[in-house]
């Protein structure tokens, strides 16, 4: 494996892990069943063929069912590596108002911030992380 490729796998899972940590931080406290510190499946689904660094990443933490996951898709710059810049959160058990599809983007700040992409999920951001409220109207 030649070196660049592996330097960028391992920026990959460093925005996944920072990204998780923001998804965390929005559900841990509202959702009992969200747990995602027993571990995580991560596949690359696909690579876009006219974009090289753009990839599709479904992440399937350890004792989830198997229809619950997080899709995100990241891009990757050569002057910021890797960052994500929308995803979703899928389950059945996600409150009634999201139909089992939790739709966010990314605002490009280092550190990156979690935005809802629909009206719902800006409220649900705001209450959770009041200090992103300003992002998320």
């Amino acid at each position: 494996m030649n070196t660049v490729v592996k330097r960028e796998i391992h920026a990959l899972d460093y925005t996944l892990c920072v990204l998780l940590s923001l998804l965390d931080r929005i559900f841990r406290r509202r959702l009992d069943w969200w747990d995602i510190s027993r571990g995580l499946n991560v596949k690359i689904l696909d690579r876009q063929a006219d974009v090289s660094r753009d990839v599709h990443v479904l992440i399937s933490p350890v004792g989830w069912a198997d229809d619950e996951w997080i899709a995100v898709r990241c891009e990757y710059h050569s002057e910021n590596g890797w960052m994500p810049f929308k995803g979703c959160v899928h389950s059945s058990r996600l409150p009634d108002t999201f139909n089992g599809s939790f739709n966010f983007k990314i605002v490009w700040v280092w550190p990156f911030i979690i935005r809802g992409r629909y009206n719902e999920e800006k409220g649900y951001i705001t209450e959770a992380v009041p200090e992103w409220a300003r992002l998320n109207k």
